[in-house]
């Protein structure tokens, strides 16, 4: 009996790769390629893939080849989970990064609506050394392509409220944020700070867009079952 695939992936563009995942201790035979050769055609696929812990034979490898289906090996597994962890952790560590500076914003922005005239300039003006750190600190952190939209909002917020600041200390007024004797400039003000606090709603709304897409797998011929399999391959121990 043909067993059918371990996973169905689907691509953004809509391109379907059936897998097999085989944990052996010895090389994988022609059998798994039989298998998924079966289960392209089974799942709709255009794609076939086997993932192994172990080697192929060569009558695997050129099965494959003849069928068209890729195989990944140990050492090619390797390469894959190296690479992943290191993109995990870089997106990590801009995640973090984005959150430990985003809470000198998220204390004071949301009082624009509601308190602006009362800001005070000098606080505002107070951050502009821990803001120029955040501004030089996104550039310099390297997350996946996920998060090009949340770095990219990220950034114009940090240059919107860092301008904030430089303005706010060209026009104090008695330790208020807003000139009321200059209408232009307080306007002005409250325009940079309200395009900050729009920038950083949309970094949020960007990385939970980035999180959710990564946790939309693809369920189709699923189960716990294969599930753990699959979860103890890529979690080998390369000894």
């Amino acid at each position: 009996m043909i067993r059918s695939a371990d996973l169905v992936l689907t691509s953004n563009e809509g391109i379907r790769t059936a897998v097999q995942v085989k944990r052996y201790s010895s090389k994988v035979s022609n059998g798994a390629v039989q298998e998924v050769v079966a289960a392209k055609g089974l799942y709709k696929c255009t794609q076939g893939m086997v993932v192994t812990n172990n080697y192929f034979t060569d009558c695997a490898k050129q099965l494959a080849k003849a069928n068209g289906i890729e195989l990944i090996d140990r050492n090619e597994l390797r390469k894959l989970i190296n690479k992943i962890s290191h993109t995990v952790n870089q997106d990590q560590e801009w995640l973090r990064h984005f959150h430990r500076s985003s809470s000198l914003l998220n204390a004071y922005l949301p009082r624009i609506k509601t308190d602006f005239k009362n800001l005070s300039y000098t606080t505002l003006a107070s951050f502009d050394s821990k803001i120029q750190k955040a501004m030089d600190e996104n550039s310099e952190y390297t997350a996946s392509s996920r998060f090009v939209d949340a770095r990219k909002e990220w950034g114009a917020a940090l240059l919107n409220f860092n301008a904030a600041g430089v303005y706010s200390t060209l026009h104090p007024n008695g330790g208020k944020i807003c000139d009321v004797t200059n209408p232009e400039a307080c306007a002005n003000l409250k325009a940079l700070l309200e395009s900050c606090f729009s920038h950083l709603n949309r970094t949020n709304a960007a990385i939970e867009v980035a999180v959710l897409d990564n946790l939309n797998l693809n369920e189709e011929n699923y189960s716990e079952e294969r599930a753990s399999s699959i979860e103890d391959t890529l979690k080998l121990t390369f000894k």
